[in-house]
């Protein structure tokens, strides 16, 4: 079978322009692209295990993050993904134990986000608001919410996970200390 080298020219071409010897390594071009396609990896992961969805596979997470409503818990996995590392989520739901499924994972892979009363009730008030009129008076209420956060964080503390108090972070600084949880 006849073969031209087509590539052969171009290589020596550059060589000379760069006054560099190539390095002779296969799979060096995918070595470059390796860090795209962890991310599409961690983010297709994340899709496919936020809000609770997908528990058969949390096992697979890099990290699981639980909270209550509202605690940022998507948007954290969602910037965690970005960076390749492979976030789900789970809500706790006061009143309800948590899946078996959360419960098997690693407890050094679960973290817990709470946040303050006052600035969790004014999080969910703006989300009442663009959810429009209905019937959130309990998912709104001072009240029911230090409840339910003395819940989650009675919840958290049984369970042995570490957590992160997101009341005044940004998404940024939060995943920074996901990071350093997960890493330690």
């Amino acid at each position: 079978m006849p073969a031209i080298d087509i590539l052969g020219p171009l290589l020596i071409l550059l060589q000379d322009q760069l006054g560099q010897q190539p390095r002779g390594l296969a799979g060096l071009a995918f070595q470059t692209q390796r860090e795209r396609l962890e991310r599409i990896e961690a983010v297709t992961y994340t899709l496919a295990h936020d809000d609770g969805a997908g528990l058969a596979e949390l096992d697979q997470a890099d990290v699981v993050i639980v909270g209550a409503s509202r605690v940022s818990k998507s948007v954290t996995c969602f910037y965690l993904a970005y960076d390749g590392i492979r976030a789900a989520n789970v809500p706790l739901i006061p009143g309800l134990e948590p899946p078996a499924e959360l419960l098997a994972v690693d407890k050094r892979k679960v973290i817990g986000l709470t946040m303050n009363a006052n600035r969790l009730q004014s999080v969910r008030e703006a989300r009442i608001k663009t959810l429009g009129d209905g019937a959130f008076d309990k998912y709104g209420s001072l009240h029911e919410i230090e409840a339910e956060l003395r819940q989650t964080e009675q919840l958290i503390g049984r369970c042995g996970w570490r957590r992160i108090d997101v009341s005044y972070m940004s998404v940024e600084e939060v995943a920074r200390e996901v990071v350093s949880l997960v890493r330690a």
